[in-house]
């Protein structure tokens, strides 16, 4: 937010606002600090007079109508453990700016069979951050070599340590027989070196069972990220 010479202009991602008024943006700037999701509305306005509570209101439910602001909420927040809140409050900050309930967001990707296949760091990597990201629920594909699978037990093992539920489930059969018992809901392949009869074999399997497919791999040195296929079409791998 900047002063203006007849108010303030705020900005928002791609939502921009002015505000009229020569002492708004000094205001706000005293009040900026305090807009970060700890307050309550009450506790905002706590100790004005009735017209300056009223004004602070109007401002506020202006700005948060305008998705310049967000309103937190307590239901929201409550979807997830106290531990889950300050293990993803990082991805919870983010997904506030995308979506209505961040916390019904990061659930559903709590709760999501998540399925990765893949070889080397690359996917290493891949497996690390799903579940540092929130992912719940791991399955490694059948070929994953102990090592990797190693590390990334490991990692649902720190998490389970900072109290939040994280399991990585080593399977036995191809992913057809795997997504008959399990149900995937996404699907990841890296590799840094990308075996592309088995990423084509799975996106075709993927797109028949209407799972969503997320592919990353390094050719020539060079990282190819995606595309991420809708899960009813045949995904670029199969084109």
């Amino acid at each position: 937010f900047l002063p203006t010479d007849t108010g303030m202009y705020i900005r928002r991602n791609e939502r921009v606002m002015t505000l009229k008024g020569k002492s708004i943006h000094g205001a706000f700037l005293r009040l900026a600090p305090l807009l970060d999701g700890q307050q309550t509305l009450a506790s905002l306005c706590a100790g004005m007079s009735d017209a300056s509570a009223g004004a602070l209101r109007q401002l506020l439910t202006t700005l948060i109508e305008k998705k310049v602001l967000i309103a937190r909420s307590d239901d929201d927040q409550a979807l997830l453990t106290s531990h889950e809140r300050a293990c993803y409050a990082s991805q919870l900050a983010f997904l506030e700016h995308l979506v209505d309930r961040p916390g019904a967001a990061l659930l559903r990707l709590r709760t999501a069979r998540v399925y990765l296949d893949g070889t080397g760091i690359a996917c290493q990597a891949a497996g690390k951050t799903l579940l540092r990201n929130g992912v719940g629920q791991l399955y490694l594909a059948a070929g994953i070599d102990d090592d990797l699978a190693a590390v990334l037990e490991r990692t649902a093992a720190d998490l389970r340590g900072q109290g939040v539920n994280a399991a990585v489930l080593r399977l036995a059969g191809d992913f057809a027989g795997e997504h008959a018992r399990h149900a995937f809901d996404f699907a990841a392949y890296a590799s840094d070196r990308p075996a592309f009869d088995a990423l084509a074999e799975l996106t075709r399997s993927c797109a028949l069972d209407r799972v969503a497919l997320f592919p990353a791999v390094l050719i020539d040195g060079a990282a190819r990220i995606g595309p991420l296929p809708a899960a009813h079409g045949p995904g670029c791998w199969n084109c």
